[in-house]
This record gives structure tokens, sequence and C-alpha cells, in this order.
């Protein structure tokens, strides 16, 4: 709830500038995402660990805290709003794609056992 409000407050206050620059900050978004939950895969496999902490550390790592972000951004970036609305759409983004990702790894789980 507190996540929908701090989103939906900078949504509100920059749109215009989110309208302007939409699909840069969308695509700067996933693009951040996916890089780190390939870093956390990766670093997980360079220190030998097991699969289940592997999946943690790439989710863990992919979903890095965008709400505080965005309350950063905010106020220590007022005159670049781009800043703020990134953390936001990161904010959504990275819980859609963290629970993407575990559903694959759920179904990764599936076919194997099959």
């Amino acid at each position: 709830m507190g996540l929908a409000c701090i989103v939906g407050g900078v949504v509100a206050h920059f749109g215009s500038t989110f309208i302007k620059s939409g699909v840069v900050i969308f695509i700067t978004a996933f693009c951040h995402n996916l890089l780190g939950y390939i870093f956390g895969w990766i670093i997980g496999m360079f220190t030998n660990m097991t699969e289940a902490k592997k999946r943690t550390i790439s989710i863990e790592v992919g979903m890095q805290n965008a709400g505080l972000a965005t309350v950063l951004a905010t106020k220590h970036f007022a005159l670049l709003p781009e800043a703020a609305i990134i953390s936001a759409v990161s904010c959504v983004w990275h819980s859609v794609s963290g629970t993407i990702l575990a559903n694959i790894f759920v179904l990764k789980d599936k076919i194997l056992k099959s």
C-alpha cells in the first residue's frame, strides 16, 4: 500500500515528464533489472552456491530497493524529475519481473521432476 502511494505520487507529480520519456524510462528499468538478475546468478555460480541460493541471490540483486530510490531521488534530485520517475517505474517493474522469474524457477522444478 505504501509503495503504491509513493509510485502514484511521483507519477502524478511528474506525469508530463513520464509521458515524454516513458519508453526510455521503461527500457532503462528493464535493463537494470535484467542485469541484476543475471549478475546475481553469476555471483552465485562463481561462489559455488546451491541452486536455491543462486535463485535467491539472483532475485535479491535484481529487485533492488526501488522504493527507497524513489524517495531519495525526489529529495536529492528535485531538478531531475526523470530520476524519481525511473525509480517509481522500477518499483512496479521489479515486482512484476521478480514474480515472473520466481514462477519460471517453479516451472523449471516441475518440468525436471516430471
